[in-house]
């Protein structure tokens, strides 16, 4: 069997740095999949109080820097829903969904701990490098174990 590396077929995109996010809409920066057969969309909430809600939008657009519609969207997480990691898998194959990305979280009422990242996988025509603030951990694997 061949050892594939994650790190060499999917690029880490941070959508929105872990942070307290205010009660308020956090917009992430356009995302350009172009390049990628599919996404994985994760968000991680911390603790939410009980009046706290978070809505999770994922927008798409033809062209960079256009006006972008709505594609998903996973309304009123509530208190029931804290301290766990959401994922939304994208086909970006499907012809339906543009090739422009971006990301909403608001967060109704209160604050949050929270944070979001997307993985874009399997390139198409090109290599796959990380962009600036991602980084491999150093260390060492326990005995025994090869990673390579």
């Amino acid at each position: 069997m061949n050892r594939v590396n994650l790190s060499e077929i999917a690029k880490i995109i941070n959508v929105e740095l872990p942070d307290v996010l205010t009660a308020a809409a956090h917009e992430s920066s356009e995302i350009n999949t172009t390049t990628f057969c599919s996404g994985l969309l994760l968000v991680t909430l911390g603790v939410l109080e009980a009046a706290t809600t978070v809505d999770v939008v994922v927008s798409h657009c033809a062209t960079s820097g256009g006006s972008f519609a709505t594609l998903f969207t996973a309304t009123q997480m509530d208190v029931d829903d804290d301290e766990t990691v959401y994922y939304l898998d994208i086909d970006l194959m499907n012809p339906n969904i543009n090739p422009y990305l971006k990301v909403t979280i608001t967060v109704g009422n209160d604050v949050c701990d929270g944070a979001a990242v997307m993985l874009l996988s399997h390139a198409r025509r090109s290599a796959v490098t990380q962009p600036s603030g991602t980084s491999a951990l150093a260390g060492s694997w326990a005995s025994g174990i090869n990673p390579s």
